[in-house]
């Protein structure tokens, strides 16, 4: 299996076992250790790739091969999280909540019903909130560490435009539903974040979105249910418009921060589908682009690490 697709399934999913002490140790990173437990844990997520091999001494030296290249991305794992602590980022528990409302958003359901569907599988809500939190600070670190290492040139986000151009899809007219709430839609008591995260939540339970934004918004179309009506998308600021064509029809955001109060949006329509042109797209296909050469760059990264870090392999 190549090594850049065993990193890259490594980096965004964590395996972790509870090593007994008669463990076998398998490698040291620093003052570290890996042990069979470890190993095995991990060579169970590749096991069905095994399945259909048929021949016994195939799937044998598939498996020696597999094991071999699974030690070495537990090896780098440690590295990289080792250089994450080093840069002591802290995740606020408000953070995590708005990471678990987000997830809950795109599952159609809350956060009460991810905790029921976590509870159905046995998963410990608690354990997933602090997995979500390592998740973060990798996010974090990646933001702070890595994404400024990767080089990208403007011959690069053309390119990559013109071959995923069904990717840019934009609409001569939107209409969507839309709360803006000031520190004059607060109630004593409540901060405004807050109020944003509640109000998220219950509309995306079915609180009724007309009547909540009557009550609280103090955007120009309260008054109107914070119905925008259909809108020409070339009146409206370029940076809105992304965002609002990030959500599907039904959508409810998340909370979006802005100098003026914090917005809520519900994407009700879009009419007339056409390429967005290039320069309305380009961060947004730097992004894109930049997501695809990540694991390149943290396989570099990792790799300089390893020269100054003491690594043995049993």
């Amino acid at each position: 299996m190549n090594i850049k697709i065993l990193l890259s399934f490594f980096l965004f999913y964590s395996f972790s076992a509870q090593a007994e002490m008669v463990d076998k140790i398998v490698a040291r990173v620093n003052d570290e250790v890996i042990t069979q437990s470890d190993v095995n844990e991990a060579l169970k997520n590749l096991e069905q790739s095994l399945s259909v091999i048929k021949d016994p001494a195939e799937k044998s030296r598939k498996r020696s091969a597999f094991k071999k290249d699974v030690v070495n991305a537990l090896i780098n794992e440690k590295i990289l999280v080792s250089a994450i602590d080093k840069e002591n980022i802290e995740i606020s528990d408000d953070s995590v909540d708005r990471a678990l409302s987000t997830l809950a958003g795109r599952h159609q359901t809350t956060i009460d019903g991810l905790k029921a569907r976590m509870a159905e599988q046995g998963v410990s809500f608690d354990d997933y909130r602090k997995q979500l939190a390592r998740e973060l600070k990798k996010e974090e670190f990646f933001k702070k560490v890595i994404y400024p290492r990767i080089r990208i040139a403007d011959f690069d986000l053309e390119d990559y435009y013109k071959k995923h151009a069904s990717e840019f899809i934009g609409y001569d007219q939107i209409r969507f539903l839309e709360i803006l709430l000031t520190n004059e839609s607060v109630a004593q008591g409540e901060t405004l974040d807050a109020l944003a995260n509640r109000l998220v939540t219950e509309l995306r339970r079915g609180r009724n979105f007309p009547e909540t934004a009557k009550k609280y918004s103090r955007g120009p179309f309260a008054s109107q249910g914070g119905d925008s009506g259909l809108i020409s998308t070339s009146e409206m600021r370029p940076d809105l418009v992304g965002f609002l064509l990030n959500l599907s029809p039904g959508e409810i955001s998340d909370p979006v921060t802005t100098p003026g109060g914090v917005l809520i949006f519900k994407l009700l329509d879009r009419k007339n589908p056409r390429p967005r042109p290039f320069n309305d797209v380009k961060e947004l296909v730097r992004q894109k682009l930049a997501s695809d050469k990540v694991v390149e760059e943290v396989e570099n990264y990792v790799r300089e690490l390893r020269q100054t870090t003491f690594v043995e392999i049993k």
